[in-house]
């Protein structure tokens, strides 16, 4: 798309004729092509972009032009071209004096030198003599920054050219055998790289300084580089750093220390491909010598043996391993010397290849000699004597030796037919006789080598053979090993080869905001704990509330539990969320009495100094919790006595307080209760016994008025005990029976409720358990209420008078802190007075949440004030909002609610606004008739607010400001995306370093960046963002992009999305398990989008496509891999589709609507130029019915049609025109010549894939008339396509 505008820009600017501005779309398009890849194109661009700077003798733009051309050469390996540009480049700026430039043309010519070094043999003269250019520059490049730094180049741009300069400058003498100066100068760069924080480029000095002690033989230090280099966020860094750790550990043979990093990294996502292949490569290798070995200790067969060590030799000279593959290869000599074996040969040349490789050329004469005595065939005495003199080249033998050699290898080739290999003797002859000056000797080999070439001119090579390279373990499934499978857990997680399923993954939640993991905990289960450790499950998730799994192992003492989490990440001081008080795992032991635990976490580095919001230490905690228990096992005691040692002196003595004080009394009720005397101290009133029972039913219905927390007022209300007695426990029903609730329909309605941590969901005051240990408990709710549970609430409000002023709430203006949510009610539990709030010396506790819709149902008047609720839209926003109003904040209500709105607002989107209070009709809300509207008799008022103004901050600072509401740390990599999506208009995902945390803020801060056109949000985890994706979409009007693949949508998912943006050209929801179910929930999304043309749904798992797609302008549709049965109508398959991929979509057990449709006469598809029915059990009558009702096709893949016959295969390449693409992989396998009335109308654009045995490829190569190749694979694939 970026590529698209910038061509038809740079056309406009040539019809223009603004030369200047064509030069920089010039520019910008070869940036483009040079950062995708596109070399040679990128070439092209600059070179123009070089003629018309020319023209407008622009000399430093001439200048930065060459030295693109020269970043391109060298990215194409042409340096002797590259260094002419760069040269032109230095010139350039020297002559307009531009100091910044020309510190870089040294650099760049410098990084250019030193390439064409590493591609010279080793001690050449020229690869010295560009180490020599290299070191010039480079030092020459570091002078000039000295005389840059009072320039206006910012700090950590100078910081970063010094460090790179000098840890290039280290590299170039490492290179020249100047190995300390080299360490001095790269440690001198880290230094810098520390101190200014530059941690990529100190990535990057960490592993230059393991290579060079790597080299120098100190392998300890290097693998303490690596994991130095290996401490790093980037993905990519990290794996590189790991990666090199794993080849060392191969060189010295440390396999099985090699094989968990392979196997580590082999499960990593996100790494890119070439790094993918060669950790393959390693781990298939380190595997097959670990087998090998296994297999070697238990084989007693000495040929058996023999294979065994040629195979254990071959794996360890692949990875480099030399001194460990001769070892292997001296002991599979000695098995073919010891049965006669015609492997003597062979572990001659093995050895001798081997010894040559780690240097040591005398040793590998010995063998080399040996192994050239026992050829006979003048080929294979050929080869043996060209390898000898190579070594005695090597090791400076004398030139008679050497000579002997080459012409006992030109004597014996000159015994054969074989013309290649005498060129290729003559050429190695002739090359080492021009360095002995032998004038008349090279002349006589020139002559000979001069006929030899003439006379090959114009030959085909057809007899040469390629040397295979050997893919030690191909056969080996890697999937299957138990190393891998542990980390896997189970094969149903294996997506691909090298990634898992992400929906195995999928953190989900319960009403209290529990994840899995905080489920296992509080159950104890230790084994469903390790599985979701061990499937990546985050340790340091929160609840509603904001309790971590931690949190939970150590309330409820599960020991084992915590040490899983603690090695797998776990936070140890994690101070919880904002409801939880600042209390840290450590606190939560310290109030249980779970010494062994608090033990566990010291050890883990708990920090004993912490202190929760109340300014509890640890040791207040400890305390307070032996107050409460009182008499002490003999046990306990001493546990607590060791515990109390060893907290006194850490923990500051003017941090601790004493637990036993009496709580001071909160006496400000002005505002809360009856509106007494700052003072004065709320006395409970003496009252009747049936009075005081009516108040008791009261709080139980409506326990919230007493118990919830005030959230505008630090202060705290002393709350007088019920009735009971504190030492008694309610087992009867006759409560629940006086308030007309049935056992069957209860529910806890409080949301905020201070009560103890849970453990359970009563409170048992005989359970000696609970005496000692406080435990935070659990409330459920109801997610909506019956009719029967209306009509008991109306009963008991007439039950209930409401004369008793301690049972009022009154407070200026509060809403719970997150916007609530409703959840269904779980099982019944016994109600008693503990269970609903009232607590028996214990410390309160605030649980996790569980959101309800509504907190009060009605508007309530008290002596003093007014309660209500109100619900609120903005936009496609809705807010819930508690009021109660005091007499005297009347006038001041409208403005209330307006702050309180666009806090919110601000809160949810990262923006600004300006806001106008409306009812649901539209009619204004005025600060004289608010009052009005709040006194009315409905449970809910619902309001609305229009937006009248809104600032809307950069996307990037929306990100931020929302992170900062729901707590978490804006990372790093998301800024860089949305900075780029500023500019660019392109926002794209980097699931592989995207949490799904992260999502939340991330569509939210979208939400508003209107002039987004392109989205890519593959791979994120949307399973439980549906609501919160739907929003995002909603308002981005002008996206035309959506990529969502691979996002975990499920039908529940998908349906909370309302609406897509009406402009979308291309959708792409493949590899979502959307289920059979989201048929008429896609329907309703794409029947808007008129301008839909590429709609994906691969691997939706869908079952029928029952519906038509409105958009005239559809031309690409994919439904490949979903079970379309055969009463599918596929209305979607209008005349204009371009490409179609119906791959995969018979149904198991259902007949194939795929040849309804071919069939069909109504289905006529002219325009139609790709077709995809791969596995489709398509026929030789169906493929004739294609051609015919797709007569412009150019593309058809029919691979794993196993009905597909020659007669298919003779109708594809006949068909005018000619087909560009056909796969018949998987059909017929073709056993005979092609037919002789069978032509290829162009064959040089006709690719085919077909099945075929190899003795009749020939026969149909003949079909390509000289204008194609073949290529022969296993199990019969042959790709036939034009040379």
């Amino acid at each position: 798309m970026e590529e698209d505008r910038l061509i038809k820009r740079k056309q406009r600017a040539k019809r223009d004729g603004n030369l200047q501005h064509l030069a920089e779309i010039i520019k910008e398009l070869g940036d483009l092509y040079f950062q995708t890849g596109k070399l040679e194109d990128a070439l092209q661009e600059y070179i123009q972009q070089l003629e018309i700077c020319q023209n407008l003798n622009d000399e430093l733009n001439c200048a930065v032009a060459n030295r693109m051309i020269g970043e391109v050469h060298t990215s194409l390996g042409n340096y002797e071209e590259a260094l002419i540009h760069l040269n032109e480049y230095l010139e350039g700026a020297k002559k307009v004096k531009n100091l910044l430039e020309e510190q870089r043309a040294f650099a760049t010519l410098g990084r250019t030198y030193f390439c064409l070094a590493e591609t010279l043999s080793k001690e050449s003269d020229r690869k010295n003599n560009a180490l020599i250019d290299a070191k010039k520059a480079y030092t020459r490049s570091i002078c000039l920054c000295h005389e840059l730094e009072n320039s206006n180049i910012k700090l950590e741009e100078m910081m970063t050219m010094r460090t790179r300069l000098l840890l290039n400058l280290g590299l170039i003498l490492e290179a020249q055998k100047e190995s300390e100066q080299a360490i001095d100068l790269i440690e001198k760069a880290a230094v810098l790289c520390k101190k200014h924080n530059l941690n990529e480029d100190l990535h990057r000095t960490n592993i230059a300084l393991a290579a060079v002690y790597e080299r120098k033989g100190e392998t300890t230090l290097a693998l303490q580089y690596l994991d130095t280099a290996a401490d790093v966020n980037n993905v990519s860094l990290k794996a590189e750093a790991h990666l090199t750790k794993a080849e060392i550990l191969l060189k010295i043979g440390e396999w099985s220390d090699a094989r968990k990093i392979l196997v580590s990294l082999y499960l990593t996502k996100g790494l890119p491909q070439n790094m993918n292949e060669q950790i393959e490569k390693y781990l298939r290798i380190v595997v097959t010598i670990c087998k090998t070995k296994e297999n070697l200790f238990i084989e007693d067969d000495i040929s058996v043996k023999q294979k065994l060590y040629e195979t254990l030799g071959d794996a360890t000279v692949a990875v480099h391993s030399f001194e460990k593959a001769i070892s292997y290869y001296q002991e599979m000599l000695k098995c073919a010397e010891d049965t006669g074996s015609e492997k003597i040969g062979a572990a001659l040349v093995s050895l001798a290849q081997t010894l040559r490789d780690a240097d040591r050329y005398d040793e590998a004469l010995q063998f080399a000699v040996r192994e050239l005595e026992l050829c006979s065939d003048p080929h294979e005495i050929c080869r043996s004597a060209l390898f000898l003199a190579d070594l005695q080249i090597a090791n400076k033998s004398s030139d008679i030796e050497i000579k002997e050699s080459y012409n006992l290898a030109l004597s014996t080739v000159e015994q054969s037919e074989n013309k290649k290999l005498q060129i290729s003797v003559l050429k190695e002859f002739l090359l080492y006789l021009k360095k002995t000056e032998d004038k008349d000797t090279v002349e006589m080999i020139q002559k000979k080598l001069n006929n030899l070439t003439n006379h090959l001119i114009d030959e085909e090579s057809e007899s040469e053979s390629e040397v295979e390279s050997v893919n030690i373990g191909g056969d080996i499934c890697l999937e299957e090993l138990s190393d891998i499978e542990n980390e896997l857990h189970s094969k149903e997680n294996i997506e691909t080869t090298k990634r898992r399923f992400k929906r195995g993954l999928a953190v989900r939640r319960n009403e209290k905001g529990e994840t899995q993991l905080h489920v296992a905990c509080i159950n104890g289960n230790i084994a469903n704990v390790e599985k979701l450790l061990a499937a990546g499950h985050p340790t340091n998730v929160r609840d509603h509330c904001g309790w971590t799994p931690l949190h939970e192992a150590a309330n409820h003492d599960y020991i084992e539990i915590a040490k899983l989490l603690l090695k797998s990440g776990a936070n140890v001081n994690d101070p919880g969320g904002s409801l939880c008080g600042g209390i840290t795992p450590l606190h939560d032991a310290a109030s249980c009495g779970n010494l062994s635990m608090m033990c566990l976490l010291m050890e883990y580095g708990a920090n004993v100094t912490l202190r929760t919001k109340e300014g509890d230490t640890v040791l207040d905690c400890l305390e307070s919790w032996k107050d409460r228990a009182g008499n002490l096992s003999l046990n306990q005691e001493i546990e607590y006595d060791s515990m109390y040692q060893q907290l006194v002196p850490v923990v500051p003595t003017t941090i601790k307080k004493s637990k036993k004080q009496s709580p001071t009394p909160i006496n400000d009720y002005k505002k809360l209760i009856d509106l007494e005397t700052q003072n004065e101290e709320v006395e409970p009133k003496k009252i009747s016994a049936g009075e005081d029972y009516k108040r008791t039913i009261a709080r139980l219905k409506h326990r919230d008025s007493l118990i919830r927390p005030i959230t505008n007022s630090n202060d705290k209300c002393k709350i007088s005990n019920p009735l009971l007695d504190t030492d008694e426990d309610l087992v009867d029903d006759w409560l629940e029976d006086d308030m007309y609730i049935s056992s069957k329909k209860k529910s806890f309605n409080d949301i905020f409720n201070i009560t103890s941590k849970r453990k359970s969901n009563s409170f048992n005051v005989d359970n000696e358990t609970n005496n000692i240990r406080v435990k935070r408990q659990k409330i459920d709710t109801d997610d909506e209420k019956t009719e029967e549970e209306e009509e008991e609430e109306k009963e008991i409000q007439n039950i209930i008078a409401l004369e008793d002023s301690d049972n009022s709430n009154a407070s200026k203006v509060t809403s719970p802190a997150n916007s609530p949510k409703q959840f269904r009610k779980k099982k019944n539990k016994q109600i008693s007075l503990f269970s609903t709030g009232f607590t028996k010396n214990s410390i309160s506790r605030t649980p996790s949440p569980i959101y309800s819709a509504i907190l009060d149902n009605s508007a309530q008047q008290s002596n003093n004030g007014i309660s209500t609720n109100l619900q609120i839209s903005i936009k496609n926003k809705t807010f819930y909002l508690k009021l109660v109003i005091l007499e005297q904040d009347r006038g001041d209500i409208l403005k209330i609610i307006l702050d309180d709105m666009k806090k919110k607002f601000c809160d949810e989107t990262g923006c600004t606004v300006e806001l106008v209070l409306k009812t649901m009709e539209g009619d204004s809300v005025s600060s004289e008739n608010v009052i009005h509207i709040i006194k009315g008799n409905e449970n809910i008022k619902y309001l609305k607010c229009e937006i009248i103004k809104i600032e809307i901050p950069s996307i990037v600072e929306r990100y931020k400001t929302i992170c900062k509401i729901i707590q978490i740390v804006p990372e790093e990599t998301t800024i860089k995306c949305l900075k780029s999506c500023e500019n660019t208009s392109v926002f794209r995902l980097k699931s592989d370093e995207t949490k799904e945390t992260e999502l939340e803020p991330l569509l939210k801060a979208l939400e508003y960046q209107k002039n987004l056109q392109v989205l890519y949000l593959s791979g994120g985890v949307f399973l439980n963002n549906g609501k919160i994706l739907s929003n995002c979409l909603s308002d981005l009007s002008l996206l035309q992009e959506l990529y969502l693949q691979q996002c975990d949508i499920d039908h529940n998912c998908l349906s909370r999305i309302e609406k897509l943006p009406v402009q979308l050209r291309v959708l792409d929801f493949s590899y979502n398990p959307l289920g059979p179910n989201s048929q008429e929930t896609i329907h309703k999304l794409i029947a808007p989008l008129k301008n839909l043309q590429t709609l994906s749904l691969r691997h939706c798992e869908l079952n029928d496509f029952n519906f038509s797609i409105e958009s005239n302008n559809l031309v690409n549709l994919d439904l490949s891999w979903n079970f379309l049965n055969g009463d599918s109508k596929c209305y979607s398959l209008q005349r204009q589709l371009v490409n179609l991929n119906l791959s995969n979509t018979l149904h198991p057990t259902r007949s194939s609507f795929i040849t309804d449709i071919i069939q069909n006469s109504k289905f006529f598809f002219m325009t139609l130029e790709s077709l995809e029915l791969a596995c489709c059990d398509i026929t030789d009558d169906d493929v004739k019915s294609i051609l015919l009702q797709a007569p412009n096709l150019t593309k058809l893949i029919l691979n794993g049609n196993s009905k597909v016959s020659l007669i298919s295969v003779h109708m594809l390449l006949n068909h005018r025109p000619t087909l560009t693409y056909i796969d018949v992989s998987g059909c017929t396998n073709i056993t005979e010549p092609p037919d002789p009335n069978i032509t290829i109308k162009n064959p040089e654009i006709c690719t085919l894939i077909i099945n075929m045995i190899p003795d009749i490829c020939q026969s149909w190569l003949i079909l390509w008339e000289g204008k194609g190749i073949v290529h022969k694979l296993s199990h019969n694939l042959t790709i036939f396509k034009p040379s």
